[in-house]
């Protein structure tokens, strides 16, 4: 695991102290005591999902959006030798199965209004959205602000050559439908 990777999972953060202040220990801050906006990674938190990509910290409320990927939307459906399946209702089931009793820890990346653009992670799931990528449940996306990571290009491409998840079926992508029904980006 990249040291990337794993930041999210830090508990407590270690701020570098000043070289004119002699000490040769970090001072360990409890990121509870500090507001959520100015913390990158957040604290360990437990969530209620609300659809596919997004969910919010219980204490909270503050609302992440999983960063550069895209789902059905809940009400959403796709085709499978012409049977309809609800692709929106299987990747919201996945993501509140991956989250369900686990702590998770998210690096915040962008903040767009009312919802933060995040990648997150688990202690079962070192990368949440590329879980969902890898198992063709999410569909990579691209942020103009924020670089895609290769590995989501990776996987996305790798689950479309094997017909993963949503790949084996015939569907609208997700921004197309949502802007068919006029549902919120």
């Amino acid at each position: 695991m990249s040291a990337r990777a794993a930041a999210p999972a830090l508990a407590l953060f270690a701020l570098a102290v000043p070289a004119h202040a002699q000490r040769t220990t970090p001072v360990l801050v409890d990121p509870a005591a500090m507001p959520p906006a100015l913390l990158k990674v957040t604290p360990p938190m437990k969530v209620r999902v609300i659809d596919g990509r997004t969910f919010a910290d219980l204490q909270n409320d503050e609302t992440f959006r999983l960063f550069a990927i895209d789902v059905c939307t809940l009400d959403q459906h796709a085709e499978l030798a012409g049977q309809p399946w609800p692709c929106g209702v299987v990747s919201t089931s996945w993501l509140t199965q991956a989250t369900l009793g686990q702590w998770v820890l998210c690096d915040r990346l962008r903040a767009l209004p009312g919802v933060t653009l995040a990648r997150c992670a688990t202690a079962h799931q070192p990368d949440i959205a590329a879980a969902m990528i890898a198992q063709g449940l999410a569909i990579t996306t691209h942020d103009p602000e924020v670089p895609t990571p290769a590995e989501y290009n990776q996987l996305d491409a790798m689950a479309r050559r094997t017909f993963q998840g949503i790949w084996h079926s015939q569907f609208e992508m997700p921004w197309v439908y949502r802007a068919h029904v006029g549902a919120a980006p």
